[in-house]
């Protein structure tokens, strides 16, 4: 049985109060090293405490593939979605390298309109796509990548 390569980020912190910045702009980028290899992404909000979420407060998230060039600077390529609403989950078996996600995340409320305190999270995963070695599988896995791009000046909070 192979075990699916995850990894995760915090994209964005969300207190009860103390600010006045109820949404922001962040970013995240996946390294799929292979098409061999199945690649899942996430944006999805974690509260402190397990609560039913009542409403994300429009927050959205678009993907866009990338491309690396022989220098190492980035250039964009086509959009693989925009202005999904979050949370969601994306899956693709492709031969992209890297996909840049961005999302404006928001406050989750409560059914009273509370905010939720708790963190936006990215999360990746890889599996194979086919039959592979174990070695060839760690070798892929040890290419993957999952980094934050872009990040709040601070937490949120109404």
């Amino acid at each position: 049985m192979i075990r699916a390569n995850r990894k995760s980020v915090s994209l964005a912190r969300v207190e009860s109060s103390g600010t006045s910045r109820t949404s922001a702009s962040v970013a995240a980028l996946v390294v799929n090293p292979a098409a061999r290899l199945i690649c899942s992404f996430s944006i999805t909000f974690e509260p402190d405490t397990v609560q039913a979420l009542a409403n994300y407060n429009s927050a959205v998230w678009s993907a866009r593939a990338m491309r690396v060039g022989e220098d190492g600077r980035q250039a964009q390529l086509h959009e693989i979605f925009t202005s999904e609403g979050l949370p969601q989950l994306y899956e693709v078996g492709t031969a992209v390298r890297l996909i840049m996600l961005s999302a404006t995340v928001t406050i989750p409320l409560t059914a009273g309109a509370a905010a939720i305190p708790g963190r936006w999270i990215c999360e990746a995963q890889w599996e194979p796509a086919m039959p592979m070695c174990e070695d060839e599988i760690a070798a892929l896995y040890s290419q993957t990548g999952l980094s934050v791009a872009l990040a709040p000046p601070g937490s949120l909070a109404p």
